[in-house]
């Protein structure tokens, strides 16, 4: 009776105070702490290789022994005469020097704990692709640099004419010694000037062959731009006379249990090949210089 009594009393005017909480926004530099859920993308950024390798503008040969040898012809060479009916026939004359070339290991290693390889979970899928990569960028510049620093063949005076016509005239010059050059090797600006030759009377040479890929060849010869060429230069050989000589092939290797290894939980990675230029005629081969500085 009493409650309906309190009801019979209530008003509209009279006031109701409802009490709701202000519902909060969620972010990450007030509600969380520490880092949040992370996925791992299965592929890493690492530093790209060089485009081309010496190496596949090569021929390769075994050589079981580390040692390869083989004979240059040294003298000049003669020619047989026109026999006059009862006269003697020309006497011709040969002679070789012995050339021997020792093959060296092109080598690097880098170690690691085991530690390390569980939680950096990619390094042994990766590691080879650095170690290659690596190993590449040392065997193309002691390549190029042994053939480059060897090489007689005939030159053309730097500065003579523009990059264009010099590299026309070296390898005419080969030709003219009977040498067929296989490439040209030059780095990323030099081919551009090459490609970008404008005298004030003519554009690119007759010689000069562009195709829709933009690979350049001068007078048949393919012109290869690499990043271990040098710079205002160009090597220009001859295939046949060089071959990348082998004793034991590219590796790349795990050990546990190189040194200390297997004591301290670590991991040795290597990359390597025992191998050496051979050179059967530095003359086969011409570095010329540009004269660009």
């Amino acid at each position: 009776m009493e409650q309906k009594e309190r009801l019979n009393n209530f008003s509209l005017k009279d006031k109701v105070e409802l009490n709701v909480k202000t519902a909060g926004i969620l972010l990450t530099s007030d509600h969380l702490t520490g880092s949040g859920m992370t996925s791992y993308s299965p592929v890493q950024g690492i530093v790209p290789g060089q485009a081309s390798n010496f190496r596949d503008l090569l021929d390769t040969v075994s050589s079981p022994t580390g040692i390869i040898t083989s004979y240059r012809e040294s003298n000049t060479v003669q020619l047989p005469g026109i026999q006059t009916e009862g006269s003697a026939k020309t006497t011709l004359d040969y002679t070789f020097v012995s050339q021997a070339f020792t093959g060296k290991y092109i080598a690097g290693k880098v170690t690691f704990s085991k530690q390390f390889m569980y939680q950096v979970g990619f390094i042994q899928q990766v590691l080879p692709t650095m170690l290659l990569r690596d190993f590449y960028k040392k065997e193309n510049d002691y390549f190029f640099t042994t053939m480059a620093q060897n090489s007689t063949g005939s030159v053309s005076t730097p500065g003579t004419a523009n990059d264009a016509e010099e590299l026309l005239q070296s390898i005419l010059n080969q030709r003219k010694a009977n040498f067929v050059p296989s490439y040209a090797l030059v780095d990323w600006t030099q081919l551009g000037r090459l490609l970008t030759t404008k005298p004030a009377d003519y554009s690119i040479p007759g010689g000069f062959f562009v195709d829709g890929n933009g690979n350049l060849r001068v007078l048949g010869v393919p012109v290869i731009g690499a990043t271990w060429a040098q710079t205002d230069h160009v090597l220009i050989y001859d295939r046949a006379y060089y071959q990348r000589a082998e004793t034991e092939s590219l590796r790349v290797e795990f050990s546990y249990e190189n040194n200390d290894n297997f004591e301290k939980n670590l991991v040795t990675a290597r990359v390597e090949c025992f191998e050496e230029l051979q050179r059967l005629r530095d003359d086969a081969s011409v570095y010329h210089d540009f004269g660009n500085s």
